[in-house]
């Protein structure tokens, strides 16, 4: 049984580029526009993290699509949220 961790939320919420390790779950509601992953090796996120300083944009734009998609995701689950209160 695999969860998104709190940080992800937290961060993307906040507007803050995402570096992650790989997870499948992730797909479900985030893709590589979203938030950058990595393996769980030292390597693989010392190479993320040199190819993100080495490119302010992608910084931004991750920061900004990540933001939106987490928008998305809470909208979603307050309204299912909401009809599951009306029903009970």
């Amino acid at each position: 049984y695999h969860l998104i961790p709190n940080k992800v939320y937290q961060s993307t919420a906040s507007k803050k580029c995402t570096v992650t390790m790989y997870s499948k779950v992730l797909e479900e509601f985030y893709n590589e526009k979203d938030l950058v992953t990595c393996e769980n090796t030292p390597e693989s996120l010392s190479k993320v993290l040199i190819e993100l300083i080495n490119n302010i944009d992608l910084i931004e734009e991750i920061s900004i699509n990540g933001y939106k998609q987490f928008n998305t995701i809470y909208k979603e689950t307050k309204k299912k949220f909401e009809q599951f209160i009306k029903l009970i």
